[in-house]
């Protein structure tokens, strides 16, 4: 289980996700381990720890995105799916 300190909570709903992470990464244990409470309330840690990880998420998002209109560019596809007038070269 999570141990929460200094009375904060970690947001609701993110408890399950904030245990496998710490699980998961021994390095993300150790830096809450260095910088709660001595530095951070539990809740702070968690919802800076949870904003960087919707942050990646969106550019990883993003990156697809654009990588995806490229090609979509690349190979002359409309974006309804089709090809374009112009053919478009087989993927």
């Amino acid at each position: 289980a999570l141990p929460i300190s200094g009375g904060g909570a970690v947001l609701p709903g993110c408890l399950p996700m904030a245990t496998a992470a710490l699980e998961a990464d021994p390095q993300l244990a150790q830096l809450r381990f260095r910088l709660v409470p001595r530095r951070l309330s539990e809740e702070d840690f968690w919802q800076v720890y949870f904003w960087h990880v919707a942050t990646a998420k969106l550019d990883l998002c993003n990156d697809f995105a654009s990588a995806n209109a490229a090609k979509r560019d690349y190979l002359g596809v409309s974006q309804a799916g089709g090809a374009s007038a112009g053919g478009g070269k087989p993927p």
